[in-house]
C-alpha cells in the first residue's frame, strides 16, 4: 500500500487555495450546524492538500477552509499528481456516502448524549434505516468516476 502523506502542518487558510475543480456545493443549514459543531468541539479532523505552484491547492475541506479564513487549518500535505488529486477530489465524498448505518447502533450512541447535544443533533438528517448485518459479505457494483468513467472493480 502507498503512502502519499508527506506531512502534517498547520497552514493558514489564506494560503489555501480552492481547487477550481471543486464540484461540492455547502447548503447554508450544513454550514450553520457546521458552526455550531466547530464551537462546541473545535477542529477534529484534517484538510487534505498537494503542494502546487504558488502554495497549496485543497482536494478535500473547501468549507472548513472558507469558513475560517483567519485561522491556521490541520492539514496533511499529499504527494500526488494532477490524475491522482482529481480521482481523490472526485470519489472520496461519494465513498463516504456509501456507508450504511447500523440502527442500533447509533440510536445508542444518541441515548448517551446530553439533552443539549440531542438537540444539536435533531436538526441532522436521520440515517439510513437499512441496518447493515456485519456477518455477510458486502457485494459491490462497479465503482465509476464521475469525471473521467473509469471503472474500478
Amino acid at each position: 500500500m502507498k503512502d502519499r502523506v508527506k506531512e502534517f502542518k498547520r497552514i493558514p487558510a489564506s494560503e489555501l487555495n480552492a481547487n477550481p475543480k471543486n464540484w461540492r456545493t455547502h447548503p447554508r443549514e450544513q454550514v450553520q450546524m457546521f458552526e455550531e459543531l466547530m464551537e462546541e468541539v473545535g477542529f477534529a479532523d484534517v484538510v487534505v492538500v498537494r503542494e502546487v505552484d504558488g502554495g497549496y491547492e485543497l482536494i478535500d475541506g473547501h468549507m472548513r477552509t472558507g469558513m475560517l479564513p483567519n485561522e491556521e487549518i490541520p492539514a496533511i500535505v499529499v504527494d500526488l499528481n494532477d490524475e491522482e488529486a482529481d480521482l481523490l477530489l472526485a470519489t472520496m465524498d461519494p465513498l463516504g456516502a456509501m456507508a450504511k448505518s447500523n440502527t442500533e447502533k447509533v440510536e445508542a450512541l444518541r441515548a448517551e448524549m446530553s439533552d443539549g447535544m440531542k438537540e444539536r443533533l435533531r436538526h441532522i438528517p436521520t440515517v439510513s434505516r437499512e441496518v447493515v448485518d456485519e456477518r455477510q459479505p458486502v457485494t459491490r457494483d462497479p465503482l465509476v468516476c464521475p469525471s473521467c468513467g473509469y471503472e474500478f472493480s
